[in-house]
């Protein structure tokens, strides 16, 4: 059956957790499984298929909600290096080869040819983060660096291999960058590309296959509410075209394409107010248009957004703006309702075909994308 599985995290944002657990999105069960060798938050997971296990990639240890660089900074603080694979037949972890640069908010992507790819992001020492590294299965090499050095920023990549990367900030001030750039396997370097029309830190990201790459929302600088707007890249064109708004300004919300080619954004918050969200929007980008399709029960930011193979939608965790909780949320469109379970308290991050913990508060829906067809 499904099974979603969920490593780490952190419950206080200051003490990362080993701990780790499998969902079964049909049964709303939680079932514990072995820690991880290293306690870990603000990690990435992805599954390598070719190996059969999926590869746990860096992380941090320490205490820092904020974004910036400086809040990392300090005593016992690591960017991890470590990496481990979990096997998912056995359910067992071991080690996998460490990253040449210990990070954490990085972002991870499977390229066609089966090999992983980790951008960017945040190291106590160092700083924000251009390199990046590929792992082929057996070991990391170096791959060229990203134009600037970037965290939080929102990336896809192509059917054809060739990566795009937008948005984002420098870690230094909280002001989200225009900037994009592609990389094409052909040419063997990143390029820029034309800006996006607003500066997006942390957005919401999906390529939309016949569409382009949607960004939307994130936020802008400090003293302006965060981005309603959503933009999606033009490849052949080079063009950003802005789409219609959404209800409310969000950044760290989650993002994911739907059963029948839109997209869904849940949560996130509004960096001016500090506000949570608790509301659900779909993209359809045949109209060009969002619409409010509900609200969750737990307001929520950082929550993490995938689909499972049968067309649902699973948002797990996040970090509720004045409290935490372990409420577990079964949502159906034509039938709300709410299911309690017994879930560990802590943060989640994005993984690729699965979710890896990232911040604050497991509360796990569920929406059914095939009944979304009463939406038109």
């Amino acid at each position: 059956g499904e099974r979603i599985y969920v490593f780490g995290g952190t419950a206080d944002g200051t003490t990362s957790l080993a701990i780790s657990e499998a969902l079964d999105p049909k049964a709303n069960e939680w079932t514990e499984l072995p820690n991880m060798s290293i306690p870990r938050m603000r990690h990435t997971a992805s599954y390598m298929e070719a190996l059969g296990r999926i590869i746990i990639v860096g992380g941090f240890q320490g205490g820092g909600h904020p974004s910036l660089f400086r809040h990392f900074m300090g005593d016992g603080n690591i960017s991890l290096s470590s990496c481990e694979f979990f096997d998912v037949e056995t359910e067992r972890f071991t080690e996998a080869p460490p990253l040449e640069t210990g990070r954490f908010w990085h972002n991870t992507h499977l390229l066609p040819n089966g090999s992983l790819l980790v951008m960017g992001g945040l190291n106590v020492t160092s700083g924000t983060l251009s390199s990046c590294e590929l792992f082929d299965g057996k070991g990391w090499r170096v791959f060229p660096s990203l134009p600037i050095p970037l965290a939080r920023f929102a990336s896809c990549v192509y059917p054809d291999g060739s990566i795009l990367v937008a948005g984002g900030h420098n870690g230094t001030v909280k002001v989200g960058s225009r900037r994009a750039f592609l990389f094409e396997p052909s040419r063997g370097e990143w390029r820029e590309v034309s800006p996006m029309n607003r500066g997006r830190g942390y957005p919401g990201f999906c390529y939309l296959p016949g569409h382009g790459f949607l960004v939307s929302g994130g936020f802008s600088m400090p003293g302006m509410d965060d981005h309603t707007s959503a933009e999606i890249y033009i490849r052949e064109t080079d063009k950003w075209v802005m789409t219609g708004n959404m209800s409310f300004p969000r950044h760290a919300h989650g993002s994911v394409v739907t059963a029948d080619g839109r997209v869904m954004v849940a949560g996130g918050s509004n960096c001016e107010t500090g506000m949570c969200h608790s509301g659900m929007e779909i993209y359809d980008p045949v109209k060009n248009e969002w619409e409010n399709i509900g609200s969750f029960i737990v307001a929520r930011k950082w929550g993490t957004v995938t689909s499972t193979p049968d067309g649902d939608a699973v948002v797990i965790g996040g970090r509720a703006c004045n409290y935490a909780t372990g409420r577990s949320e079964l949502v159906l469109f034509s039938d709300v309702s709410s299911v309690e379970t017994d879930t560990f308290l802590r943060d989640l991050c994005l993984g690729t075909m699965f979710l890896s913990i990232f911040l604050i508060l497991p509360a796990a829906l569920v929406w059914k994308m095939r009944r979304l067809e009463g939406f038109d």
